[in-house]
């Protein structure tokens, strides 16, 4: 119970809509990045969060040995929609 009042306090103050993306494989932020999706909502902070199944850390990265393209493709289109949601 403490650390989630911890969370949120920290996450309450926000008030721009928040873009996270994860993926399944870094299991290290499981389940903070499930507490981290429901205070977002608890507080009603609007949120977009997406996490890639099967992938890794790093993903993004072309020269990596996690390199998942499609998966890239996609989180830069969700960055960019969500860049252009908020600075409209």
């Amino acid at each position: 119970a403490n650390g989630i009042k911890t969370i949120l306090e920290t996450l309450s103050p926000i008030d721009l809509p928040v873009l996270g993306i994860f993926t399944e494989l870094d299991d290290e932020f499981q389940l903070t990045l499930s507490m981290f999706e429901s205070t977002l909502n608890q507080v009603d902070v609007e949120n977009q969060i997406y996490i890639y199944d099967g992938v890794d850390y790093a993903f993004t990265n072309p020269s990596g040995e996690w390199y998942a393209p499609e998966e890239s493709k996609d989180a830069w289109a969700h960055t960019i929609s969500f860049l252009k949601f908020i600075l409209r």
